[in-house]
């Protein structure tokens, strides 16, 4: 932007009106505008668009959305506009919630969106952890990952099937046709199937599965102990679809489509 209009502010007169979109969002982020470039650009650029545009059209100026290019704005501005609610920066956490959220990051070596937002409150996030913590001793670490992605694509949140992919393959050593598998509901043995098609079909009956359903999971080897384990980890699954798919959490982790290939 030319010198002399970093120095005057912008007019909603006459001659402000033939500015495009672009422009303005320069204005509104005169200071913050940066060359930044990521693997959410084409993401962003669609959000962009329509947010210049509606705030051009409210303010009756000519936008032209096309010409914006989101790589000049910073990750910390997408962030707030791609995420419904503000994210916590790392002063902002609370102390109550900064012991979990000092432990996931240390795990994966970055601080999820997902976990700025629940630590908004700690008794959410400390009990989400206290939770975690005691499924984390039940089942094989591959059938509750198995669970986790058949929940979340029945739920349809993508954050938590990009988040769980990512774990499976890099933390469990999951090749990608069982992660495929346990999206589907199924996997690639026999017990481990009966437990992800039995999570998968909580999702579906909202829990109200039928007399065989349990009797089946039994059959496979798991005992009703095991039974309440699974209600307990696709639960548990349930908690983190929601909140991303309420606020649709900006993804941080490799971004896994929705849809099934």
């Amino acid at each position: 932007m030319p010198e002399r209009d970093r120095q005057r502010p912008l007019s909603i007169g006459t001659r402000s009106r033939c500015a495009n979109a672009d422009t303005w969002c320069r204005f509104l982020f005169l200071d913050l505008i940066t060359t930044f470039a990521d693997r959410h650009k084409r993401t962003f650029d669609a959000v962009c668009r329509t947010f210049c545009t509606t705030s051009a059209s409210r303010l009756s100026i000519n936008a032209n959305a096309a010409v914006l290019n989101a790589d000049r704005f910073p990750f910390s501005i997408r962030r707030i506009i791609m995420t419904r609610i503000a994210l916590p920066t790392d002063d902002q956490i609370p102390a109550a919630s900064q012991p979990v959220v000092d432990a996931v990051t240390k795990q994966l070596m970055t601080t999820p969106d997902l976990f700025r937002i629940m630590a908004l409150s700690p008794n959410v996030l400390n009990g989400w952890a206290s939770l975690q913590g005691a499924l984390a001793k039940t089942l094989d670490a591959k059938v509750r990952d198995g669970i986790a992605l058949a929940v979340s694509q029945m739920n349809g949140c993508q954050y938590c099937l990009s988040a769980h992919s990512y774990v499976a393959s890099t933390l469990e050593n999951i090749d990608d046709d069982e992660i495929q598998l346990n999206r589907k509901g199924q996997a690639g043995t026999p017990k481990t199937a009966a437990a992800v098609a039995f999570a998968k079909k909580l999702m579906e009956t909202h829990g109200k599965v039928s007399e065989d359903d349990p009797r089946t999971v039994r059959a496979a080897g798991f005992t009703h102990a095991n039974i309440v384990e699974i209600i307990a980890l696709s639960a548990q699954s349930m908690l983190t679809n929601f909140v991303n798919n309420a606020f649709e959490t900006e993804i941080d982790f490799p971004v896994i489509e929705v849809a099934i290939g």
